[in-house]
């Protein structure tokens, strides 16, 4: 089985696709978790 360099930037670039979405994916949830937080954390600071 020949693997042409055409081949190999295809795999690459899917490769780097799917790794930028789960890279996307874990910010946008790291995000979404600190500004669900935020406003108890802030809210949090008075009663204490």
């Amino acid at each position: 089985m020949i693997i042409s360099k055409n081949d190999v930037n295809c795999i690459i670039v899917f490769n780097c696709k799917k790794i930028i979405l789960l890279f996307v994916s874990i910010v946008a949830s790291i995000m979404e978790s600190v500004l669900a937080g935020s406003p108890s954390a802030l809210a949090s600071i008075p009663n204490q």
